[in-house]
């Protein structure tokens, strides 16, 4: 690929790292007692809903994007394989923002931020910093322009051959040179078209941020109360970023010298993309050394649990959904007019005459940014002066993975753990470890959901969606435990929420004054920054319910009238009084 060199040198200096630009690559120095603060949080166990703490309150919705960008960003240092990620959509939706925020909690060592894309910066900084300088570094491309030029060098950066290793030919000066890189990165993109390669959207995970004109108002509205409170940068100043660069640390420094195993088996039902279960299998990989404190070790073996599995599939479900929600309705019939192989790919106006939608129809939905083609759905070939066009292998489904029948009773959960671990045990220097016993405590270990239930707690998932993820017969023995498990946790946290925000108002307002229902909620926001607004607002009411001392003013505002129907998404804080008596 030739390089055009004409612009003069000033073009050609800006491209040269320069070493006092935010001391790339310079070790960042945390101090010893965030270090220590980070250890607690990885030892106990809860990483990644304490790294969503940390980004709550300062980028609102997108949940899942939060989940998976961690993931990511661990994932080349825990796991030595690269989960890459593109954001596509609209100007100012917040699409960088999250990204942004997110690199922010990395040490500096581990993260670059350019908002263009040259190979030969690239060039210059593997020769001032060496051929392995961005192993397992997170390189974010903020808000480019896609063209062939820049897919080119993402291309060399997202290679997935086994050798981890690139090289990149250039022209420079009028001189052939190649661009050697030694240990790949991790790589983000956010622009506002997808990758014009099917090979390329292949290789990230793409994503596309929520914009519904509903968190348009829940931004809008977040705006203003940071405004309001004289804060003009909560990015800046609301965010630990400190606290958040130390538990990256404390993970890969103490993780990522394990393997994974998994002693349990699993359905895929998404083989139409060949491509997909790789990616789950990375997320499951990362997520379960990141919870390494909490996993069974044998040998520098670390044993997932299903914890670990459905908190992955949780992120692989919301990515396939994501996907399919963005597809009307309209979308999809031109999309299943789409015939499967290429050697019967159809015109424009075949696909109408299949479909019966016009043609400028079929023709909006398959080249407008964010349809078919766009999505990664289509294929096209100009062929004899007329395009036609053909599916790609992705397929619209909303789940793709189930635990097996044989994980629906103990019995057939330790035939599959004795398949694996037993394995391990016989193989490794570990051989006097009995794996019956092992199995006893690996048993109590894959049954402990508090991690994925402070998550999803944090993701404004209701119960009975998290319920859902678990998707096993009702009648099996594991199933009842895993459900009882999870229950006793969401009644565990709710019931601790309920104390401490009565404890919360007896303080702030018991006695002297009586806030609007709104104005309280909006205070203990900042008080649990954790928690969701719905679940507050639930949780408030009922505090008002059970003590006399508790009182709401009227509130005029519609939203929080007390004669408003309950919307489909808001939490419930159950009546635990029954449950108390009983106990």
């Amino acid at each position: 690929m030739d390089v055009d060199m004409a612009g003069g040198s000033k073009i050609f200096e800006e491209e040269i790292p320069d070493e006092a630009e935010n001391g790339i690559f310079e070790e960042e120095e945390i101090p010893e007692e965030r270090l220590e603060e980070a250890d607690e949080f990885v030892e106990k166990g809860g990483v990644i809903s304490k790294l969503l703490d940390i980004y709550q309150d300062v980028h609102i919705g997108d949940y899942e994007r939060k989940v998976l960008l961690q993931c990511s960003a661990f994932s080349k240092p825990l796991t030595g394989k690269s989960i890459h990620d593109h954001a596509v959509g609209s100007s100012g939706k917040g699409k960088s923002h999250l990204f942004r925020i997110i690199a922010g909690g990395i040490p500096n060592e581990n993260v670059l931020v350019r908002d263009s894309i040259s190979p030969k910066y690239l060039y210059y900084l593997t020769r001032d910093y060496g051929s392995d300088c961005l192993d397992g570094v997170v390189v974010y491309y903020d808000d480019v322009t896609l063209n062939e030029e820049k897919e080119a060098v993402i291309k060399t950066l997202t290679d997935p051959g086994p050798t981890d290793r690139a090289t990149h030919g250039t022209v420079m000066d009028q001189e052939k040179i190649d661009l050697l890189i030694d240990g790949l990165p991790i790589v983000w993109v956010s622009s506002v078209d997808t990758f014009s390669s099917e090979q390329m959207r292949n290789r990230f995970f793409i994503d596309y941020p929520n914009e519904s004109e509903e968190l348009d108002e829940q931004v809008a509205d977040k705006q203003k109360e940071y405004g309001r409170k004289g804060i003009l940068e909560p990015e800046a100043e609301e965010v630990d970023y400190g606290l958040a660069k130390a538990i990256y640390r404390s993970v890969v420094d103490k993780a990522k010298g394990y393997e994974v195993k998994i002693p349990y088996d699993y359905e895929w039902g998404y083989v139409s993309d060949r491509r997909l279960q790789p990616l789950f299998l990375k997320l499951l990989h990362t997520i379960t050394r990141v919870n390494f404190a909490n996993r069974i070790e044998v040998d520098g073996n670390i044993l997932s649990t299903f914890e670990d599995f459905y908190l992955a599939k949780l992120v692989m479900n919301a990515f396939l959904e994501t996907t399919a929600e963005n597809m009307t309705k309209k979308m999809k019939s031109v999309w299943e007019a789409l015939p499967k192989e290429k050697d019967e790919a159809k015109t424009r106006s075949e696909i109408s005459e299949r479909c019966g939608e016009s043609y400028g129809t079929v023709r909006y939905n398959l080249h407008e940014p964010g349809k078919l083609l766009d999505m990664g759905f289509a294929n096209s070939e100009k062929k004899e002066n007329q395009w036609v066009y053909w599916k790609t292998e992705k397929d619209v489904v909303s789940s793709c993975v189930s635990l097996t029948q044989s994980c629906e009773t103990f019995e057939g959960l330790k035939e599959d753990f004795m398949d694996i671990v037993g394995v391990v045990v016989e193989g490794g220097e570990s051989q006097k470890i009995n794996a019956f016993d092992l199995w006893e405590e690996y048993k109590d270990k894959c049954l402990i959901f508090r991690e994925l239930v402070a998550t999803t707690t944090r993701l404004n998932i209701a119960p009975e969606d998290l319920f859902s993820l678990i998707d096993i017969d009702k009648g099996c023995e594991t199933l009842t435990q895993l459900i009882t498990t999870a229950e006793e946790e969401l009644e565990y946290s709710q019931d601790r929420l309920l104390k401490e925000l009565y404890e919360f108002y007896r303080k702030e307002f018991g006695g002297y004054s009586h806030p609007t229902l709104e104005e309280f909620v909006t205070e203990s926001q900042d008080r649990f920054p954790y928690e969701n607004w719905e679940r507050l607002k639930e949780a408030s009411k009922k505090i008002e319910q059970d003590h006399m001392d508790v009182i709401f003013m009227a509130d005029l505002d519609d939203d929080f009238s007390e004669d408003e129907d309950e919307s489909e998404d808001t939490i419930i804080i159950e009546d635990l009084d029954e449950e108390a008596d009983s106990g």
